[in-house]
């Protein structure tokens, strides 16, 4: 369950808490987490979600940020730049 939160809502503890730990306070669902993301702990789905997180982008994921910035740069050539900065 942290681990889907984590997925969700990523450090918002609070919202992690009402949707899947409310027996937990936000202190211990944070205290968790950091417990089961430290070096020494062995692998578990906490670690895994962080791990992803936190990993480089695929170049698949840059290549669409690419895609969509060039596009909306085309778009936003067709304003003029009074109205962009009025």
């Amino acid at each position: 369950l942290l681990a889907l939160g984590l997925l969700e809502y990523n450090n918002d503890w609070e919202a992690i808490q009402k949707r899947f730990l409310p027996c937990k306070s936000t202190h211990q669902i944070f205290v968790r987490q950091k417990n089961r993301s430290s070096a020494k702990a062995t692998d578990n789905p906490v670690k895994d979600v962080r791990r992803m997180k936190n990993s480089p982008l695929t170049s698949e994921e840059v290549q669409r940020i690419e895609e969509v910035v060039i596009s909306v740069s085309a778009d936003y050539l067709l304003f003029p730049v009074e109205l962009v900065f009025a």
